[in-house]
């Protein structure tokens, strides 16, 4: 009787200290805990936080690490793109519809860069701006997508630009429903002002007021030719003289004469005149405009005027320069080709018009026999 109740006695004391030791143990752990661990909450019970608190207590990791990379990488890789390829030729030389594409490329960049620079600092404002980069990013595919012109590659770019749309998707529905954003940048802490609202305006407005004027001025510029292109039209020419609306020429003596409207580019149609004689040669002749006077001009036209009949034959020059015709500068440049033992000669001009804009282009084909009908030609070519 005696040894069990001195037992009991033990297992009483042994109870009371280990009841002692956990109860130092939690005041221990209490007093241990750094003061800014505990935030103060406002009158609704809501947590107050801090950009230091959450930079101290949060992490950036997972699928957010790997969006704030992405959004790093892709923002300098597509506004050194856009600064690289940009080229004045494929906006009708319009100074704002040149500038609009690199300048949503920089704009976006500055967007990603505070973006980054908002999470890592667990700056109030870092969700929306990683939203409208996100939008940005949508709505230019969107654009892209229903008003672009897509090349020889066509089928793969426009395959980049539905998957940049997807992605663009993605990512929003991301930022709005992740945990770890909601960790890192609480939705209580989240504070946008009226100056970041001024940011994005600016950010979005300066390319579309860009493309606005561009575009504007790209209207009246075409409605202004269209009325001299009439007035061109109502012009009294010979039966020997033909009109495409911007120029008016003379068919050579004993040549004939066919024209047809072709489509080079999707929307623009321009009229083909395909010039004929069999015992001395065919020339082919069109106009546009284009006040791009310079060599490197006159060689981009040269190459993509080149016949496929002969792209890959050996080309042997003849001669090349530039002439004064009626006060107007002509490029040319005149090769050989040997097809099936006949030499064959290729003159290629360009006639440009500076007080209108506008460029005669004249191929022509021949054995070298008689050249006399491509001077003729030239000679005749009236711009207005």
């Amino acid at each position: 009787m005696d040894d069990l109740t001195n037992n009991q006695n033990e297992l009483e004391n042994t109870s009371s200290e280990v009841t002692e030791q956990v109860t130092m143990d939690e005041e221990s752990s209490t007093q241990s805990a750094p003061d800014d661990c505990y935030l103060p909450e406002d009158e609704y019970g809501n947590t107050i936080y801090t950009s230091e608190w959450l930079q101290k207590y949060t992490s950036i990791s997972g699928w957010l690490g790997f969006f704030l990379f992405a959004v790093g990488a892709g923002s300098i890789i597509s506004a050194i793109y856009l600064l690289a390829t940009v080229n004045p030729s494929d906006y009708a030389g319009n100074v704002f519809l040149t500038v609009a594409d690199p300048l949503v490329g920089i704009c976006n960049l500055g967007v990603a860069i505070y973006t980054i620079y908002a999470f890592n600092k667990r700056k109030p404002n870092a969700v929306f701006f990683a939203k409208l980069y996100v939008i940005i990013i949508f709505a230019t595919n969107i654009l892209s997508l229903i008003g672009g012109e897509f090349d020889t590659t066509g089928l793969n770019t426009e395959k980049r630009t539905i998957q940049g749309i997807v992605f663009s998707i993605i990512w929003f529905i991301y930022l709005c429903v992740s945990k770890q954003v909601e960790e890192v940048i609480p939705p209580s802490f989240r504070n946008v002002t009226k100056r970041d609202w001024s940011i994005a305006a600016a950010v979005v407005g300066l390319p579309l007021l860009c493309l606005g004027i561009g575009f504007a001025q790209i209207s009246s510029i075409v409605s202004d030719r269209e009325k001299k292109s009439a007035e061109l039209y109502a012009v009294p020419i010979s039966e020997h003289e033909r009109t495409d609306g911007k120029i008016i020429f003379t068919i050579p003596y004993s040549f004939s004469c066919s024209d047809q409207d072709v489509e080079p580019i999707p929307g623009v149609t321009i009229k083909l005149f395909s010039l004929e004689n069999d015992d001395i040669g065919s020339a082919t002749l069109c106009s546009d405009y284009d006040d791009d006077a310079s060599l490197s001009n006159f060689n981009s036209y040269h190459e993509n005027w080149k016949d496929d009949e002969v792209k890959y034959k050996v080309e042997r020059d003849i001669d090349s320069g530039t002439e004064q015709i009626n006060g107007n500068t002509c490029f040319y440049k005149v090769v050989s080709y040997d097809i099936n033992g006949i030499d064959v000669y290729w003159r290629f001009h360009l006639l440009f018009d500076k007080s209108s804009g506008k460029v005669a282009i004249v191929s022509c084909y021949d054995r070298n026999e008689d050249t006399s009908y491509v001077n003729e030609l030239l000679q005749s070519i009236r711009f207005k």
